[in-house]
């Protein structure tokens, strides 16, 4: 009978420390289900009350004198500050309170970085960015910023609003995605800032053919690249209606020196395109007479 309760109490301690093994380490892409479903440090605490309220108050121990914050009911934030690098850290504070992981995510994915966080499969994708070139754009860019005194105390200012919010910002508390995918946020930095500036430029700017065209070059011949894909023209129609029903097509003129004889024909074809793959941003503007406010909007 000892001996069978020896057994028992044995293969009870080993299940256990198999468990806590098993749930506490990562299996593949998966986190650890013990932290990952924890009632304490889980995702369950991301869950949000129908009656959530912002922050109160802010702890930006940087501050140089007091800052209001009104959110309004669809919780858009308005800043009153009696400086404008006070303004900034606040900026900062509530920019990482609101959307911390797309700030991470979109600075790495442009510094060619994501692979750190989800792994060979984006291994390409990082490559990519390097190769045209983004981490060294961004490091030029942050170099002619901290030239300029005003965009100088601009980044550093976010800088500590968002690191503010950061030193404050217990485990617990992370982001659903953080505990997804099980890793902590690193510190800001003026240079991730720089790294948001060119991910925004790459992504709202047209899609470029260059480095596929260039591999092409030497294989094919320019007279073949110029036939198959001919230049197209950097804008196909106007944003802004003329009163017309349709949008009044402006074909720019090109110097000839630059483009391939198909360039005329293409870019007339495109302009008259109802939906081109190249169209940029969502440009609108809305009357005051369409809003309760009386107040005219715009945005791009």
């Amino acid at each position: 009978m000892k001996t069978r309760a020896w057994l028992r109490l044995g293969l009870f301690v080993f299940l256990t420390l198999l468990i806590e093994v098993g749930l506490g380490r990562r299996w593949g892409k998966l986190p650890p289900l013990g932290k990952f479903f924890s009632p304490v440090e889980g995702f369950w605490r991301n869950a949000e009350p129908p009656d959530l309220k912002p922050p109160v108050e802010l702890h930006i121990p940087t501050l140089q004198d007091s800052v209001w914050v009104l959110w309004d009911e669809r919780w858009v934030p308005h800043i009153f500050a009696r400086n404008e690098a006070d303004l900034y850290r606040v900026q900062g504070y509530i920019q990482a309170y609101l959307r911390l992981w797309q700030m991470e995510v979109q600075s790495d994915a442009a510094a060619g970085r994501l692979s750190r966080i989800l792994g060979e499969a984006l291994l390409e994708n990082d490559r990519a960015m390097r190769r045209l070139g983004l981490p060294y754009a961004a490091e030029r860019a942050l170099a002619t910023m901290m030239q300029d005194s005003i965009t100088r105390m601009i980044v550093e200012a976010f800088t500590e609003g968002v690191n503010a919010y950061l030193s404050q910002l217990r485990s617990r508390d992370y982001p659903f995605e953080y505990k997804l995918l099980d890793y902590a946020p690193e510190p800001w930095s003026p240079l991730r800032s720089a790294y948001l500036v060119k991910y925004m430029a790459y992504d709202l700017t047209v899609k470029s053919q260059d480095k596929y065209l260039t591999r092409l070059l030497s294989q094919i011949g320019k007279g073949a690249i110029d036939t198959l894909f001919p230049n197209h023209a950097p804008f196909g129609h106007t944003t802004i209606l003329s009163g017309q029903v349709e949008p009044r097509h402006e074909v720019p003129p090109q110097p000839q020196a630059l483009h391939s004889t198909a360039y005329a024909e293409d870019t007339l074809v495109q302009a008259q395109e109802e939906d081109p793959y190249w169209l940029g941003s969502n440009n609108w503007a809305v009357s005051g007479k369409k809003n309760r406010f009386g107040l005219s909007a715009a945005g791009g």
